[in-house]
């Protein structure tokens, strides 16, 4: 999960992921399904992200791989 708390400001960051933890190797990707909204994205160990004003305050992601 990730979230802005700033119910006032759009934020935008880089998410680093401990790519072992999640049972994926570092280099590997995979499918970042946003259970809220239904998107996807294909994902690695660094994802940017905007959250916030305008747009989503959070991201609840399930990992799928390829």
């Amino acid at each position: 999960m990730i979230a802005n708390l700033d119910p006032h400001s759009l934020r935008v960051a880089w998410v680093h992921l401990d790519m072992p933890a999640l049972g994926l190797d570092w280099h590997d990707g995979f499918v970042a399904h946003d259970l809220i909204t239904g998107e996807q994205w294909q994902w690695g160990e660094h994802n940017y992200v905007r959250l916030g004003a305008g747009g989503q305050p959070v991201h609840i992601i399930h990992v799928r791989r390829f």
